[in-house]
């Protein structure tokens, strides 16, 4: 499994206990979809300080990724906040090797490399 999916894997886990759903295995697209969408709508390059400690620009860019990647409107009320909360917290916890490698995964995918 790549880096991106692993934590995709952890995020779509922490979203299953912060909403106490059932795992959904279509949340793991969708997050990868959202991480994609925005790296890909960033300014700039991100960070790993961005990733410990993102800004109102970032949530912001977040929620509205999350919200695009969940066409369903029953899988977005019942996993949005989750996914949102779940980002954050294990995003906090990249190390800058976990942050590097996922990025470059997702700047492949995106078509920005």
């Amino acid at each position: 499994m790549s880096a991106l999916e692993n934590f995709a894997q952890d995020v779509a886990t922490k979203t299953c206990e912060i909403e106490a759903k059932a795992f959904d295995p279509m949340l793991i697209v969708a997050i990868i979809t959202a991480i994609v969408n925005v790296i890909q709508n960033c300014r700039n390059t991100p960070t790993l300080a961005t990733a410990h400690s993102p800004g109102l620009w970032e949530r912001w860019a977040l929620k509205k990724a999350i919200k695009k990647s969940l066409d369903d409107p029953k899988m977005e009320r019942d996993y949005f906040k989750g996914i949102f909360q779940a980002v954050l917290e294990k995003g906090a916890t990249l190390t800058e090797a976990d942050f590097q490698e996922i990025l470059f995964e997702v700047q492949l995918e995106a078509g920005l490399l």
